[in-house]
């Protein structure tokens, strides 16, 4: 017999919702085990490592305290799990040429190899278990999927660790498709915390950016991002933070820009509605009194201009 605060607390309930529940329950674990399993037989290394490696093959130049959230691991952790990396020859430790102090990551021609079996094999299963199914259900299975997705993915954690093995070609760049993950995570900080009194302020500033011919840049400062926008392309910059503060624009005379979060704030880039870039750690800088983020900026790596002659880490 269930506890009687059990069944006063559940509220009235279909008889096949716990049957529905405990074969999605099911289903979860038993396609988990099947994909870990093919892509861990497939390059042999354990799930963290793959999950480090496609990471890494993904965003090129990521620095390892990047990896903390998305592995759900700690920081020595993903030490240890780089080092192992590095001494099989799958991944390159370069020097930050903005800070010597930074590291960042790359993987070799070896570890892009493994990243790509790896999701290769994790495809496969899914992509067979897809095939068993009648054409008709698969539009209601792909509808369920993003449904409990984005229930899943209202947690910035979460989110992150969610897409750790995907294929980001397939929904994060697909406008026809986009990933529900992703918008889960933009509108985290929006109606949640309406019925939140707890919740944190957000404050929030943002610009629209349209492209030009020829090609103009966009910096995100300091974000150490870059995009190459042309003409027709349109990107929506929004600047969130706990603490308020506006974006500042600088432009040059070639067109162009720069755009300077204020501290403790972060990123998230919008095309066509959809969610290009996010930058899960908020900015932080060390400023003197009445210094803004710009003249801080500027005065730990020069100006804008002759910053544009070390290109950003990352090109979107």
């Amino acid at each position: 017999m269930r506890p009687r605060w059990l069944i006063e607390h559940e509220g009235p309930r279909s008889p096949v919702e716990p049957r529905v529940a405990q074969l999605l329950g099911a289903l979860a674990v038993a396609l988990n085990d099947r994909m870990l399993e093919a892509m861990t037989s497939s390059v042999g290394l354990s799930p963290p490592a793959i999950a480090a490696l496609q990471w890494i093959h993904r965003a090129p130049g990521v620095r390892a305290s990047d990896l903390t959230r998305a592995l759900g691991i700690g920081h020595q952790g993903v030490g240890h799990l780089l080092s192992r990396l590095a001494g099989r020859g799958l991944l390159l430790r370069e020097r930050d040429p903005r800070d010597g102090r930074a590291e960042r990551l790359r993987v070799s021609e070896r570890g892009a190899r493994q990243a790509l079996l790896a999701a290769r094999a994790r495809a496969h299963v899914a992509r067979s278990l897809v095939d068993r199914l009648p054409f008709v259900l698969r539009p209601r299975l792909a509808r369920i999927a993003e449904l409990l997705l984005e229930a899943l993915s209202e947690e910035s954690r979460t989110a992150l660790h969610a897409c750790r093995f995907c294929d980001w070609a397939l929904c994060r760049m697909d406008p026809t498709a986009p990933c529900p993950v992703v918008l889960a995570a933009a509108s985290r900080h929006g109606t949640s915390r309406a019925h939140d009194p707890d919740a944190v302020p957000i404050h929030e500033d943002r610009r629209t950016i349209d492209g030009a011919d020829p090609p103009i840049e966009l910096w995100l400062e300091p974000g150490e991002i870059g995009f190459r926008l042309g003409s027709g392309r349109r990107l929506e910059v929004v600047c969130r933070g706990p603490e308020p503060g506006r974006l500042e624009l600088e432009r040059l005379a070639e067109g162009h820009l720069a755009l300077y979060a204020w501290n403790h704030a972060s990123f998230i880039v919008l095309e066509a509605g959809r969610e290009v870039f996010v930058q899960e750690r908020a900015l932080s800088l060390e400023m003197g009194r009445g210094e803004t983020p710009r003249q801080r900026v500027t005065s730990l790596f020069g100006d804008f201009a002759r910053r544009r002659q070390t290109p950003p880490p990352r090109w979107l």
